[in-house]
């Protein structure tokens, strides 16, 4: 590798690393169900993770029915309930803890 190619390679993982990152939540009766983490400037998804468990019945269970192998697609959820930042500026912000889920990544194809 040259040093030019590192030089590069360094300057793409300092921008990555800079980029605003924020965690989206889909609540009901009081704890997440839904959750996905993204990048806000182009709302390109890192990973989510939905609770089957904690979901709402109703018009929900239509999206539980047609879930992908994956889990269901958060982005067919609707709005979320809240926006959390994650990092900002390239620091890292503190954040309320979530319950357990079990996350899955986002392919491209998906989103």
């Amino acid at each position: 590798m040259t040093s030019h190619s590192v030089e590069h390679v360094s300057t793409w993982f300092d921008t990555i690393l800079r980029r605003p990152v924020e965690r989206l939540e889909w609540w009901h009766n009081g704890v997440p169900y839904a959750v996905r983490y993204q990048f806000p400037d182009t709302c390109e998804a890192l990973c989510e993770a939905y609770d089957r468990g904690r979901a709402p019945g109703g018009p929900w269970a239509r999206l539980i029915a047609k879930g992908t192998p994956g889990g269901t697609r958060t982005g067919d959820l609707g709005p979320p309930d809240r926006a959390v930042p994650v990092r900002r500026d390239g620091d890292v912000v503190a954040t309320p803890p979530l319950p357990p889920f079990v996350w899955y990544e986002c392919p491209l194809a998906v989103l």
